[in-house]
């Protein structure tokens, strides 16, 4: 009753309503603060009187037990001075603060030590409003902010005391976890814990920042992995594609995304969403990173709360470590896209080159081995040849088209920069028209690593080689000589023409220098004589009609002619060809001969007819210079013989001869002991009667000229003029040229 009565003469004097407002809902210190409602206590409003001796009577109830609370633990009960000392709040755990005037420790309030920072604070809203929080009932706001009475209180956002985000993983995981290389490992016992994160969650906060920093491998994740249930599956994939404000649960990616493999990958989420997405994350090491090579294989996984219940931001960090085991990877092939020539033109084959990048791994530092790192390549082609260095362990087989390697990929690279590959002549595959498959095999042995099912340790490629068709010209056969004697004809010239592009309407040209073609018969049309004829025919045509064309050399000549063969197949490029074969003329021997000039008809010679020769009476001369019909001038001719030497003999049996041109006479046989002036200076009976000397022709026929017969004696004579080529040029025998002058 005492304590009654007096709450009833304190209650006015009560500076504003210190009873807790229970209608005023707790939001956290970092919600706007224009969200946090106001008490209807307003300043200088009094509580009905029998509503704080209620309200009184209930709180000094509660009072009582402070000594026995005390007692227990002093820190569930205290004090805190406001305003320098002119009013005290007094804390209890079941109501929070009471605040009254008065001086410090209230006589009633005996042995309460002083509150902790845990308990009474502020937070000031826009507009000078001010709200105090008294745990664990919340937040009483009033419409003014007076200084004086926050003095001694602590602003609320220094007490936002949060538990921190917990990492967790699986105990029975080994350490280091083990992946093959190259394989995807689940990190799906990786889970993340945060109460405080949770409980903000309900104020529109909660988020978490999560980061996934991989050394040495890729995280990222996959939520079609066979590990996962169906459920998980359809969870991840809910919660990777939806922003994290959806309503059931999504993920902010700020680094990376979830459709690929990163190094690092940071997203934020509240924990429900990562329970969603964890199942599905996935590591793997760097793209053929094994435990061989330097450096560890690690991920480290950090969680941030942000500071979510508006104190400083609390993480963890969890770093799992990985042996990556070794695993043959097999050769990678690096071929050009684009490999082409014309037909019959040698290719080069650049940018070929065979990767395999765990073969040297057998070389360890300082380059010892332990283990063999050379490698096969086999490549082969159906349609030409390879041309290639040949390095140790290097083997072509016969032909050309398929080559073996065995050493190691430096040495084999290296081969391979100068490989050409040359298509067969005249290839023009009609069914696939340029095309050459090149066939490459490529095998590391398994010499590194271990070998799994469904990578073995070989790769084959078939690759395509373009070789681009051109226009073939036709090909001519000729025989390797043709040969005629000497103003003889023949028949037959035995020309044939293929062409591997075409079969028909060839133009075939011949042509000679020193003779004449000519087909009468068995040609598409009469050719020549002429020196070139020309012709169109189907292949099959062309043997049979030069089989029937005839050569037929220029009068007296002898030595070599060329027939000269083209042929054309009426394309634009590359369309025709032209072959040539020497035609031997042999010489042949021909017979010198005579001729005799006259004014008019000459007689008196072999000519003669009877009652025409002339008539020399003894000690008279006959001059043979062609100034009567009687007298003729002969010359000597032969074809053969040149500026060679003839011989000429000249004989009388009633008379003597003399010569009066004796110019360029080298020899003189007969008569002996003789010079050959001595033939012009005689004058008659002193001349000879046989007169046999050696000259070139066109001398013979100068010393012809005035040729002058002396009768010695009476009776029908006989001048002989016989001039013998001595079988100088060509075949068959030596021929004698006969003059006869009768004389009576």
């Amino acid at each position: 009753h005492f304590f009654a009565l007096l709450s009833v003469i304190h209650i006015h004097r009560v500076r504003r309503a210190h009873l807790l407002c229970h209608h005023c809902p707790p939001p956290p210190c970092l919600l706007p603060k224009a969200n946090c409602r106001k008490n209807e206590h307003k300043e200088g409003k009094k509580m009905p009187a029998f509503r704080a001796a209620f309200v009184m009577l209930a709180m000094l109830g509660f009072m009582g037990q402070l000594r026995f609370l005390a007692a227990d633990d002093p820190t569930q009960s205290c004090y805190i001075t406001i305003s320098n000392g002119t009013e005290s709040c007094y804390y209890s755990p079941p109501t929070g603060y009471q605040c009254d005037y008065g001086p410090v420790q209230d006589p009633t309030h005996h042995n309460l030590p002083p509150c902790s920072s845990v308990g009474l604070c502020y937070t000031i809203l826009a507009g000078n409003d001010v709200c105090y929080y008294t745990a664990p009932y919340g937040y009483s706001c009033y419409f003014k902010l007076e200084p004086s009475v926050i003095a001694n209180m602590t602003n609320c956002d220094n007490l936002r005391a949060s538990e921190p985000p917990v990492i967790s993983v699986s105990a029975s995981a080994p350490v280091p976890r083990l992946v093959d290389e190259n394989a995807v490992l689940s990190l799906g016992d990786v889970s993340v814990t945060d109460p405080s994160a949770q409980q903000s969650e309900a104020d529109g906060r909660g988020y978490l920042l999560v980061t996934f920093q991989a050394t040495n491998g890729q995280v990222g994740f996959d939520p079609t992995q066979s590990w996962l249930t169906p459920a998980q599956q359809t969870a991840a994939v809910y919660a990777l594609s939806h922003g994290e404000s959806d309503s059931n649960g999504g993920v902010k990616f700020i680094v990376g995304n979830a459709s690929a493999w990163f190094k690092t990958l940071q997203l934020e989420a509240r924990v429900g969403s990562l329970a969603k997405i964890l199942p599905a994350l996935v590591f793997k090491g760097a793209l053929y990173y094994n435990y061989l090579l330097t450096g560890g294989c690690s991920l480290t996984i950090n969680v941030n709360d942000q500071g979510l219940d508006g104190g400083t931001p609390q993480q963890d960090t969890v770093t799992l470590t990985f042996s990556v085991r070794p695993i043959n990877q097999p050769p990678f092939i690096i071929f050009p896209t684009q490999n082409a020539t014309f037909e019959e033109i040698t290719m080069a084959i650049q940018g070929f080159q065979i990767l395999d990048v765990d073969a040297d791994e057998a070389l360890l530092p300082g380059g010892s081995v332990f283990g063999d790192n050379r490698i096969t390549l086999t490549i082969s082609v159906t349609k030409g040849r390879f041309l290639t260095p040949m390095p140790a362990g290097t083997v072509m087989e016969p032909g050309g088209r398929t080559v073996h390697y065995y050493n190691t990929q430096a040495v084999i690279n290296a081969a391979l920069v100068s490989l050409q590959y040359v298509p067969d002549t005249y290839t023009n595959d009609r069914t696939y028209p340029g095309v050459e498959n090149m066939t490459i095999l490529a095998n590391d042995l398994g010499h590194t690593g271990y070998v799994v099912a469904g990578l073995g340790t070989n790769t084959t490629l078939v690759v395509p080689l373009h070789v681009i068709p051109v226009n073939n010209a036709p090909v001519i056969f000729l025989p390797d000589m043709l040969g005629t004697d000497e103003d003889v004809a023949f028949q037959g010239l035995n020309v044939n023409v293929t062409d591997v592009d075409t079969c028909c309407n060839i133009t075939v040209t011949l042509s000679v220098l020193y003779g004449n073609l000519s087909c009468p018969t068995g040609c598409p049309t009469v050719l020549g004589p002429s020196t070139t004829v020309t012709f169109v025919a189907d292949l099959y045509l062309i043997s049979e009609i030069t089989s029937s064309i005839i050569y037929r050399p220029n009068h007296w000549f002898r030595g070599y002619d060329n027939l000269t063969v083209t042929a054309d197949d009426g394309q634009s490029f590359n369309h025709s060809r032209v072959r040539w074969v020497s035609i031997l003329v042999d010489a042949v021997n021909n017979p010198p001969t005579f001729t005799a000039t006259c004014p008019s008809a000459c007689l008196g010679s072999v000519y003669t007819q009877p009652g025409s020769q002339p008539a020399i009476t003894v000690g008279s001369t006959l001059v043979l210079n062609g100034a009567s019909n009687t007298s003729p001038a002969f010359s000597i001719f032969d074809p053969d013989a040149g500026q060679l030497w003839v011989q000429c003999l000249l004989s009388a049996a009633k008379g003597t001869i003399q010569i009066v041109n004796t110019t360029g006479i080298a020899e003189l046989s007969i008569p002996k002991n003789t010079s050959v002036a001595t033939l012009a200076s005689c004058t008659g009976s002193s001349c000879p009667t046989l007169i046999v000397f050696m000259a070139p022709q066109t001398v013979v026929s100068t010393a012809l000229q005035g040729l002058t017969y002396y009768r010695t004696s009476s009776g029908t004579d006989m001048l002989l003029i016989a001039v013998n080529d001595l079988q100088h040029t060509g075949k068959g025998k030596a021929w004698t040229a006969l003059e006869y002058v009768n004389i009576y």
